[in-house]
């Protein structure tokens, strides 16, 4: 691309007119499912199909959300879903879902896939993997830097980064807030936004009460336009399908504006960056015009120049500025009240005797498109002929095709004595128009139809629920402290919880000795699998922390038998460490945690596949014990986590810099938040890697399933601990691990408050 893309939020086809008039190169947009907009108006199949040949005249592009996550059952629906759109000629859709990537590489030849920024890629590691299974544009996580988004580039990737409107405090993708709050979830486009409500902070240095510390301001980057385009950023999104038609029109025309002013004083400086910079000014009109049309009260430049900061969060109440009444009614009246058509000219010819002849021709700035059709012979009139009006009226007729003609512009040559049908007269015209669709979209570069080629039809892979005996199924251990660590290694050395696997959390390692972390394995004595659990969120400022974790694989030969990846960078970084490690006879195995989201069987599928390559997986949280049971747990080994606070944020913004305090010491703090219904919530200030993990109020059980045996076949059970002293950690592997071999009903955890929810009913 030798310009960078402006690509724009549609809502409706109104917004999707005005976005383009307004100077949109591109749009996203979303059908009546599968996008992470639910409660947008979104279009409907013919809508979209419109869209994509307006567009495609004017050589911008379309491209579809489908960037939920996808269920078993419903899988099957893609395929008719997405088959009229692509015949159509879409340009390309983005993803969240792993399973529906190879689905769309393998089916449908030609969509350009973009992976969303739902898949929260944040280092190169997360993108290579990403352009080894098909994506050839990425949307990067929205925290990261300038500097981070240029190494992502040098991946040979295509980068869509966002440029303007809301921010949410999570990694998008990460965030289960909502749907562990009210069962909507972020992942399927109905988030319910609890982020944006009011909490207390027991501690606050400022004893500041009821405030909003985790909602951020929302964006506005129109001052930085050439440091974006000199970094490499090759489309600028803006946020906002939820949004009016005004706001999308008329930010888009703004944005539109300062980057066509950057690329006119590229060409006056000779690409000069800081003379670019001096002579690139925003007026003050713009800025009032940004700052009222659906935008929170402040605006800030999100992440590109910080990591975190207190002066990126609302603090009081999000509300939104009110809209500028004339500024609305003026973007209503310039890009909203008509759609732009294009101008034709027609020539046609009823000669008696001969065919009916129509030719069209299309005046653009690149050129001219001409096409012509024929017709019928040209019959003698018995007694009326047609006359010049007749035909005039019959080719005025454009009112649902992108075109517009004036009389002036139609050269009519009639035989005095020719007679031809005004149904006859519709037919040519309806022809012309389709070939001259056909000639400018094909002569702009993009495909006019297509077929569809389907390798092997998606058979759906639904299995009733299995219950087994749990006997079978070993006990794993997640722990997150060195407390944590010595408490559940004295159990295996004792031989007391018949504890098989610990996952051992990277950040209890790195900064150990040598002889420190071959005292952890002697404690062990080999009786359990160590597994090293690998961090949630990889960022270019981790490049030294890895580097320790490479070498303690290195020096530890065999004492790790596999690595826990929650993300997709995670995943590719663990590949890297099972490659190296390989020269030395030494075979890890890799499990996908639950933040990999493996809904579907095509997603088990493809992260089974050579070019991945897990060798087991957690099962996510969000879905129910049916749906779960609906993943063939035969094709891999497979646990569900049965205790455990589950992770509802992971941010790098940070609650305790928003108080006012910054650790900044690499080490890992406890805070916390109330909500409004008095429940606590756990905060992980990790300084490790500068974030913020936010757990749930209460820990996620299933005591009760596993005990009626209502839990789906899984190789292990798995309890995830967080903020548990090692002593309460202690007690709770005990309880399950009596569990697991001799049930008792009228046993009680060593915990009164706890939840099921998601295995009981899932999310919408």
């Amino acid at each position: 691309m030798n310009r960078v893309e402006l690509l724009s939020p549609c809502g409706n086809i109104k917004s999707f007119y005005g976005a383009i008039k307004a100077g949109a190169d591109a749009v996203y947009l979303g059908g009546d499912r599968f996008g992470a907009r639910a409660y947008a108006d979104n279009f409907t199949t013919d809508e979209i199909i419109q869209a994509v040949r307006y567009a495609h005249l004017l050589k911008k592009r379309v491209y579809l959300t489908l960037n939920t996550l996808i269920k078993e059952r419903e899988f099957k629906d893609i395929k008719a879903f997405l088959s009229p759109l692509y015949e159509a000629g879409l340009d390309g859709v983005i993803i969240q879902d792993m399973g529906v990537l190879p689905y769309l590489r393998d089916s449908f030849e030609g969509f350009s896939l973009h992976a969303s920024t739902q898949m929260t890629i944040t280092s190169k590691y997360g993108a290579e993997l990403l352009k080894s299974v098909g994506v050839c544009r990425i949307v990067p996580a929205r925290e990261l830097s300038l500097d981070e988004i240029k190494i992502l580039k040098e991946t040979g990737l295509e980068i869509e980064a966002f440029i303007h409107g809301a921010m949410c405090y999570a990694y998008s993708g990460q965030c289960l807030f909502s749907s562990a709050l009210g069962g909507r979830s972020g992942n399927r486009g109905r988030c319910a936004g609890p982020c944006r409500l009011p909490y207390k902070k027991p501690d606050s240095r400022e004893n500041m009460g009821e405030f909003y510390p985790l909602s951020l301001k929302d964006m506005s980057t129109l001052e930085y336009i050439p440091e974006l385009i000199e970094a490499g950023i090759d489309s600028f999104k803006i946020e906002g399908r939820m949004k009016s038609p005004e706001y999308s029109a008329g930010v888009t025309a703004i944005y539109r504006k300062y980057i066509d002013r950057y690329y006119e004083l590229k060409e006056k400086h000779d690409s000069d960056l800081d003379e670019i910079k001096g002579s690139f000014h925003i007026e003050s009109n713009d800025l009032h015009a940004l700052s009222h049309l659906y935008i929170r009260k402040e605006r800030e430049s999100g992440y590109y120049h910080r990591h975190n900061g207190r002066e990126m969060v609302t603090l009081s109440a999000p509300n939104y500025n009110g809209n500028d009444e004339e500024l609305i009614n003026k973007i209503e009246e310039k890009y909203l009240k008509d759609i732009s058509k294009l101008p034709i000219y027609m020539k046609v010819e009823f000669i008696t005797g001969k065919e009916a002849f129509l030719e069209l021709i299309y005046k653009s700035d690149t050129g001219t498109s001409s096409v012509s059709v024929t017709g019928d012979m040209v019959q003698k009139a018995a007694s009326r002929p047609i006359d010049c009006e007749n035909v005039l009226k019959q080719l005025l007729k454009l009112g649902e095709t992108p075109f517009f003609a004036e009389k002036k512009d139609i050269e009519v040559n009639l035989s005095e004595d020719a007679f031809y049908p005004l149904k006859a007269i519709n037919e040519l015209r309806r022809a012309g128009i389709n070939a001259l669709l056909l000639e400018i979209t094909e002569k702009n570069g993009f495909p006019f139809t297509r077929e569809a080629s389907f390798k092997t039809e998606y058979k759906e892979d639904v299995s009733a629920l299995s219950i087994d005996n749990r006997k079978n199924s070993i006990l794993s251990v997640s722990v997150r402290t060195k407390e944590q660590l010595d408490a559940i290694s004295l159990l295996v050395a004792e031989g007391s919880a018949d504890i098989g696997r610990i996952y051992i959390n990277s950040d209890i390692l790195w900064r150990l000795s040598e002889a420190d972390i071959k005292d952890i394995f002697g404690k062990l004595k080999g009786e359990a699998e160590s597994i090293l659990s690998l961090p949630y969120i990889i960022r270019a400022a981790d490049e030294g922390f890895l580097a320790k974790i490479k070498e303690i694989l290195s020096y530890n030969l065999k004492a790790f038998t596999g690595i826990l990846a929650h993300s997709v960078d995670g995943l590719h970084l663990a590949t890297i460490y099972r490659e190296m490690l390989k020269s030395a006879d030494y075979e890890l195995k890799i499990y996908a945690d639950a933040g990999l989201y493996i809904w579907n069987n095509e997603a088990l599928r493809e992260y089974m596949s050579d070019r991945i390559k897990i060798d087991g997986f957690t099962y996510p949280y969000e879905l129910n014990r049916y749906e779960l049971s609906d993943i063939d747990a035969n094709t891999a080994e497979n646990e569900i986590v049965a205790y455990g606070r589950i992770p509802l944020m992971f941010s790098a913004n940070c609650v305790e810099k928003t108080d006012k305090k910054c650790y900044n010491d690499k080490n890992v703090h406890l805070s916390s938040l109330t909500d409004r219904m008095n429940k606590g919530l756990d905060i992980e200030i990790n300084c490790i890697h500068c974030m913020n993990v936010i757990y749930n109020s209460v820990p996620t059980s299933l005591h009760k399933e596993l005990i009626s045996q209502t839990v789906p076949r899984t190789d292990s059970i798995r309890l995830d601990f967080t903020v548990e002293s090692g002593e309460e950690a202690k007690k709770i592997a005990l309880y399950f691990g009596g569990l697991k071999n001799t049930p008792d009903k009228k046993a009680l955890p060593p915990y009164k408050e706890y939840t099921a929810s998601y295995f009981k009913h899932g999310v919408l």
